[in-house]
């Protein structure tokens, strides 16, 4: 049986850190940000409510995605939960899919921070477990609609009953771990992972045209 990882208690330390950077440097300027305390509603996606009166978004329920693992070295690519394992070992729907899933906005979020870093065959290597508030320098972000992702992902021919099978078919065929489409996003999973998540992924391209709103938060703004 191998070791399976899982880095979500990492990852919920850096939320925070995260979420303290936007309160002070993203949100309050044109976008504004109600953080969500009740753990049921997080835990349905909604990690508070966002307003932007220029575009007519008042407090649309909002998932705040960000790759802290890609700290420095941003991909061009975000992913999309398919599905995952539960402890109990059962296979449920991802959080892009889960019918109990209340977002309505995801802000997308890519990031640089100064944190210790290596190159090892010209790779770049970010220690990201130690990202904080006062380490970020800045956040790229692209708030995006859910249902306009999946209007797309219909008009490509996947509706969400094909991505399920989709997700299912990686998920049983332990040949491969990702498979890409004719319209260039791919499905992949984790198997290192305990959740072992199937992921859809998508080209930042397309995000960017299908965003409400994409711009910058700098820690000197």
């Amino acid at each position: 049986m191998p070791n399976l990882q899982s880095t979500r208690d990492l990852d919920n330390i850096i939320e925070r850190e995260i979420n303290a950077f936007n309160d002070k440097h993203l949100y309050g300027k044109g976008i504004y940000f109600t953080r969500e305390r009740n753990r049921n509603n997080q835990l349905n996606g909604i990690d508070g409510y966002i307003s932007v009166p220029e575009l007519g978004i008042e407090k649309a329920p909002c998932d705040e995605k960000a790759s802290g693992q890609y700290v420095n070295k941003p991909l061009p690519t975000f992913l999309m939960e398919l599905s995952q394992v539960t402890a109990s070992g059962d296979v449920v729907d991802g959080w892009f899919l889960n019918e109990d899933n209340k977002t309505e906005y995801y802000m997308l979020m890519y990031l640089w921070a100064t944190v210790p870093q290596t190159v090892t065959n010209e790779i770049l290597n970010a220690e990201w477990g130690k990202i904080n508030r006062k380490n970020i320098t800045l956040i790229e972000y692209i708030l995006v609609e859910k249902q306009k992702i999946k209007e797309y992902l219909k008009e490509c021919g996947f509706d969400e009953n094909r991505l399920r099978n989709g997700a299912n078919y990686i998920r049983e065929h332990d040949d491969t771990d990702s498979y890409k489409t004719k319209h260039g996003f791919k499905f992949v999973i984790s198997r290192n992972l305990k959740e072992c998540p199937v992921n859809l992924c998508i080209n930042r391209s397309v995000y960017l045209k299908l965003c409400a709103k994409h711009g910058y938060a700098s820690q000197f703004d």
